[in-house]
């Protein structure tokens, strides 16, 4: 640990840090998507850029019978690229929540997936053996 004079100003640090988050939260309120937006869109209009998806693509999925969120996602690849559907999605739950004349909700949203990956058990116990044989 360092001295006390190497220590990083507490207070500076977080007026830096609250600047950041007011930052942040003025970009999240620019890009917020507005409700009726896609209603007036061309059907070409990209609603998902990092995938690539259009309104079009949205409606013939909408029209497939593919009326949640989930199964739409699962369609046309909507909010799985590099942002995850950060933009798309909420954009895509108001259209479907107007659309419908539902409330957005928890449940108007992609479903939550925990950030792990399953390991096969004769991985973990090749690596146990590994492990033991140093």
């Amino acid at each position: 640990a360092g001295t006390l004079s190497e220590m990083p100003d507490v207070r500076s640090s977080t007026k830096h840090l609250d600047r950041h988050r007011r930052f942040q939260q003025a970009l999240w309120q620019i890009h917020e998507p507005r409700a009726g937006a896609m209603e007036n869109c061309d059907p070409d209009t990209m609603i998902c850029r990092c995938e690539e998806v259009t309104l079009r693509a949205v409606e013939e999925a909408i029209s497939a019978d593919n009326s949640e969120i989930g199964s739409i996602k699962r369609a046309t690849r909507l909010g799985m690229g590099r942002c995850q559907g950060r933009y798309c999605a909420p954009a895509l739950a108001l259209y479907l929540a107007r659309k419908s004349g539902r409330p957005v909700d928890d449940l108007s949203f992609f479903a939550p997936r925990t950030p792990i990956k399953p390991v096969a058990i004769d991985m973990i116990m090749a690596a146990d053996e590994t492990r033991s044989d140093d």
